[in-house]
């Protein structure tokens, strides 16, 4: 009681013809039509205008505060970019329902500096956008640099409305960016025996749906030969994730390589933060394989967050002692060949 509020100007229809429009007035065609500082609103039926209040008449434009974009990057927790600071090494291209952007470079233009240690930094990278995107729907995000850059979440805010890629539902304990990762998955900054994924090309971010982030632990075998050196484990260990979503009642599939730079002795707990494009709301089934013919890798436990399997059909895989390159943890039954990959 007594205050006052500052409300946005509400959608005018000023003529049909489109020339010198205002803020919030239409009908505009192109962003010529409006005066400086505003672009043509683009929109279906009685879409939201940003920067206007009402409905103003349907399937009519509108001139909307022009296209302003800023992006906010949180960096994992104990990671410190010591080398990672070269000017336009990250860059986003933002995809929205009236148009794509360009490539546009985030630390650039005096801001070179990249966050570190759980810290956040925003960067304005308004300049670099001129046409109207329309409502965002897709981000991708990505690192132009050697030295990889440890991400945790993300959020854009284009045209004064904010779009927020958090670690629960995208990244995870954080993922990595790099042009060049020497292996699939990195140590994680702040515990050693935990590993997240490096991606040496575009990390999509939708806005619409959440990547499918899990924790994947395996536990090697007690014994002295129970382990996989680094050598034999590059390039030789994957694991495919099968799961659905709950609202199908279809099933989905992706296969991620578990290269790390350290072998895996034995009798160690190895977490795997997965990152996976394909949604998916549980995990049926992961199968794990060893295509090393050299050196084999016992693993008696597999589980996924907090659940254990319920069954491993192996132990043993790879190598030239075991029976099969494939084991198969099962965390649903009952379970049908067609959800096992390799059965």
């Amino acid at each position: 009681e007594g205050w006052d509020y500052c409300i946005p100007p509400t959608l005018v229809d000023v003529n049909v013809s489109g020339s010198g429009l205002g803020l919030c007035e239409g009908d505009c065609d192109q962003n010529s039509d409006c005066n400086d500082g505003l672009i043509c609103w683009q929109r279906t039926a009685f879409g939201d205008i940003p920067g206007c209040a009402g409905v103003g008449t349907g399937n009519l434009d509108y001139c909307a505060p022009a296209e302003t974009i800023s992006v906010t990057i949180t960096a994992c927790d104990g990671f410190v970019p010591s080398t990672v600071t070269t000017e336009e090494s990250v860059k986003l291209q933002l995809f929205g329902e009236s148009g794509t952007s360009k490539f546009l470079y985030v630390n650039s233009d005096g801001q070179l500096l990249l966050p570190e240690n759980g810290e956040s930094l925003t960067y304005d990278i308004g300049a670099f956008v001129s046409d109207d995107l329309g409502t965002l729907y897709r981000v991708k995000i990505s690192v132009e640099d050697t030295n990889a850059f440890c991400i945790q979440s993300l959020s854009v805010n284009a045209q004064n409305v904010s779009y927020h890629f958090s670690s629960a539902e995208y990244f995870g304990a954080g993922v990595y960016l790099s042009s060049e990762c020497s292996t699939t998955y990195m140590q994680l900054p702040s515990a050693s025996s935990e590993y997240i994924p490096c991606f040496d090309d575009y990390v999509t971010l939708n806005t619409y749906e959440a990547r499918s982030v899990f924790e994947l632990t395996a536990h090697s075998c007690i014994g002295d030969t129970s382990g996989i050196s680094s050598t034999n484990l590059a390039n030789s260990l994957y694991a495919a994730i099968v799961g659905k979503k709950d609202s199908s009642n279809g099933y989905v599939s992706e296969i991620v390589r578990l290269d790390t730079d350290n072998g895996w002795d034995s009798n160690v707990d190895r977490i795997y933060h997965l990152n996976l494009a394909t949604s998916m709301d549980e995990v049926i089934v992961v199968s794990i394989t060893n295509d090393n013919t050299e050196d084999d890798i016992c693993i008696d436990h597999v589980a996924i967050d907090d659940s254990m399997a319920l069954h491993l059909s192996e132990n043993y895989i790879g190598g030239t002692s075991s029976s099969t390159s494939t084991l198969n943890a099962i965390f649903e039954y009952p379970v049908c060949e067609t959800k096992v990959v390799g059965m």
